[in-house]
This record gives C-alpha cells, sequence and structure tokens, in this order.
C-alpha cells in the first residue's frame, strides 16, 4: 500500500537527473557542448541545469524535460508514483467488467423474444455504454506504459534467439553501483513498495540499469548496449550519504519509508550469456 503523499518542496545542492515527463526516461546531468563565451549573457544560469536538447530516447518526445534538482519536481512523481500504485488493479477490474458486459449482452439476446424485453433494450443498452466506458477508463489508468514510473535502461528484447555467446565478461572501463558503491561493469538498480520482483516493469517506481563502455566477452566485443537480465536481489544494507544523495537525483525522497531497495551488480570477470534477439540484445548472469 503506498504511503499518503506529504510535501516535498526541498531542491537538492547538486545536480541531478532530468526525466522525461511523457514516458519517464531519465538521463545522467547533461552538459552542453558550448563556447567558452557562451554562459556570459545568461550570468544567473548554472550550465549543468541546462535543459536536455536532444529528443528522449524512451518515447521521442521533445522539450519535456522536468530537473529532479527541484523540490517541486520530486513531489510530483511522488504523487504521480502513488496514483499509479492505487490503480495497480485497474487493469484487472476493467477487464472484469468487459467480461461482466459480454453475459449481459447474452442474456439479453435470448430475451429477445418477448415485448418486455424489447421495452427494456434502451436501459440495457445505457447501461453497456456506461459499463463499457468504465472499463476502458480502468484499463488505461491501470495500464499506464511499458515503464517504471522513472526508468533508465534497453527496451526487453524480443523475437527469438538469432544468437548466443557465453563467456566470462570484461570492459573498457568500471562502474560503481549507486547504492553500494562496488566496482562493477553493469548494474541494475530498482524501487518499489513492495518486495515482488517479478511484478510488471510499469509498477515499479524507479528500474535503472546501465553498462559500461567497450563490453566484451572473451574477448569478442559486444555491440550495441544490453538489456541486462538479472537475478534481483533486495539492498538490505543502511544507505551511506552519498547512496542517499544517488536515490535523490533520481527523483526519489530517502527519507520517506516504504520502499524496498534492490540493486545487482555484473563483476569483471564474472560468467554471463549475451543473447541476440529480433529487436535487441540481453545480458544474463551465469550460462543458458
Amino acid at each position: 500500500m503506498p504511503i499518503s503523499s506529504r510535501s516535498f518542496t526541498d531542491s537538492a545542492s547538486f545536480d541531478c537527473h532530468w526525466q522525461c515527463t511523457e514516458c519517464g526516461f531519465q538521463v545522467a546531468t547533461w552538459v552542453t557542448e558550448t563556447g567558452r563565451d557562451s554562459y556570459r549573457t545568461q550570468p544567473d544560469e548554472r550550465p549543468l541545469d541546462r535543459r536536455p536538447a536532444p529528443a528522449c530516447e524512451g518515447c521521442g518526445a521533445t522539450g519535456t524535460w522536468a530537473n529532479l534538482r527541484e523540490g517541486g519536481v520530486v513531489e510530483a512523481l511522488i504523487v504521480q508514483d502513488e496514483s499509479r500504485q492505487s490503480t495497480r488493479g485497474a487493469r484487472r477490474s476493467g477487464l472484469v467488467k468487459l467480461v461482466s458486459l459480454a453475459v449481459w449482452v447474452g442474456v439479453g439476446a435470448l430475451t429477445f423474444d418477448n415485448i418486455a424485453a424489447w421495452m427494456m433494450l434502451p436501459l440495457m443498452g445505457g447501461t453497456a455504454a456506461v459499463m463499457l466506458h468504465s472499463a476502458y477508463a480502468e484499463f488505461v489508468s491501470g495500464r499506464r506504459a511499458r515503464f517504471a514510473n522513472s526508468w533508465s535502461h534497453e527496451p526487453v528484447p524480443r523475437g527469438r534467439v538469432r544468437a548466443r555467446l557465453e563467456g566470462r565478461v570484461g570492459a573498457d572501463e568500471r562502474l560503481r553501483a549507486p547504492l553500494s558503491g562496488r566496482v562493477c561493469v553493469g548494474y541494475e538498480i530498482g524501487v518499489r513498495h513492495d518486495i515482488d520482483t517479478d511484478a510488471d516493469p510499469w509498477s515499479w517506481t524507479l528500474l535503472e540499469q546501465r553498462s559500461a563502455a567497450g563490453l566484451s566477452i572473451d574477448g569478442v566485443a559486444v555491440s550495441g548496449r544490453p538489456y541486462l537480465r538479472l537475478e534481483r536481489k533486495i539492498y538490505a544494507q543502511e544507505l551511506s550519504a552519498g547512496a542517499l544523495d544517488e536515490l535523490r537525483k533520481r527523483g526519489l525522497d530517502p527519507s520517506r519509508p516504504g520502499y524496498s531497495l534492490f540493486e545487482t551488480i555484473v563483476e569483471a570477470g564474472e560468467l554471463v550469456t549475451v543473447e541476440r534477439r529480433r529487436t535487441g540484445i540481453a545480458l544474463c548472469t551465469g550460462t543458458h
């Protein structure tokens, strides 16, 4: 059950991510390439707070970026997340109403051989229209989108496996996992209001994946950025000051109760499997 909303108006004192208001896709602090005199005409604007210019990778929208450094933006995200959590059963409710409507129409069809049934036709039609509209509204509100409230990862690859490669993973760079600070070549962090790791992606508050540049399997380069299909593990350690800042950068209120945190990493030299499918590639730990 989501926690009821409370006011969150404090802006962060450090640079945070930007989020697309259309689909929830996040990007890290955006640095615009400019000449050395570019900001002299705007002395009060901090360079790292400039709005991203490119279209959103997630949905293609332009001009929809919100700065997560602002407290008001974080408050809006909290309210939106709670609204999504409260409608998680709406899709199921909508489908139930559609089934009920079908039964209602079927019963009506079987009784149309008498005058009384024909006199009831306007009432039955009006009731059916109300039920259909209600079912559609609930289905759409519960569905939301394919992704979490806030997200940053590659889409889940679709289609049959076209190629598979197993071996030890390497990379040209190293990353640090946001919560634990562990060195890795890939990580996934997640936030939700329960511990259901198999739940639909749209029911998550945050899902973020990142893989290091120059991934390779036993020296064979991996082209493109993979979707990480990892075993999600609850992060139960006490959060450091750095971890709290990392959550705040992503538009979360670190002091808010009710969150379950998840973090999984891919270490250099770990045994992994890379699968290429029709719409992309996926990296899984272990062999398959």
